[in-house]
């Protein structure tokens, strides 16, 4: 990745089922390298000042690949859309933008370029449609094999993420997630070393 952002967990949706429960942000790093929230608790990002982020977009070679909120989402502390943020990687137009946002619920596509837009986490087939209907791209954590590699449902064609097929396609050169207008919805296999607990809370979305 030519530039990776990292967000405390302040900035998530608390409807988010896997708070607390599997999020595999919650999770310590290979080696005892610190969580994902951690490293974002350290100040990547002072107050509301997104000046640096926008001048480190723009020092990038074009078509760079940049990968928003490791952790994290679009979210003040208050659970008010960030405007400033969104506005700030906005900035990354022209590359080849990786997001994903539990909050599309109080967020608008609009809001975003096309090239920067987020995808959709969904937690459930409805969510899908919802969030397509919205104008989203989707993607969905699987907690059991419940969208197959090629499953149709709902308007929708469910592909597994390349990385997690025995390619193991790397995120840099696969770039699906990039595809803002794609007609397929990606599919994670629930993992991390709480994936149990990650399965159950999403089963639990499901009834």
């Amino acid at each position: 990745m030519a530039l990776s952002t990292f967000r405390t967990q302040e900035s998530c949706p608390p409807w988010c089922p896997l708070w607390g429960r599997g999020c595999y942000a919650e999770n310590r790093g290979a080696h005892g390298r610190p969580e994902p929230f951690g490293i974002a608790a350290r100040g990547t990002i002072l107050d509301d000042d997104y000046t640096p982020l926008i001048d480190t977009l723009a020092s990038l070679r074009p078509n760079s690949v940049v990968r928003f909120n490791v952790s994290g989402d679009y979210l003040r502390d208050d659970k008010s859309p960030d405007m400033g943020y969104i506005e700030a990687t906005n900035h990354a137009h022209g590359h080849d933008v990786l997001s994903y946002t539990h909050a599309w619920q109080v967020l608008e596509p609009k809001w975003f370029e096309d090239d920067t837009r987020p995808n959709a986490s969904c937690d459930s087939l409805l969510d899908v449609v919802h969030a397509r209907d919205l104008g989203w791209a989707t993607v969905i954590v699987d907690p059991g094999n419940e969208y197959p590699q090629g499953t149709k449902m709902a308007g929708t064609t469910f592909v597994t993420c390349p990385y997690e097929t025995p390619r193991k396609r790397q995120c840099v050169d696969c770039r699906l997630c990039a595809r803002g207008e794609r007609p397929s919805t990606v599919v994670f296999p629930v993992h991390g070393p709480r994936k149990r607990l990650a399965s159950e809370a999403l089963k639990e979305v499901m009834q």
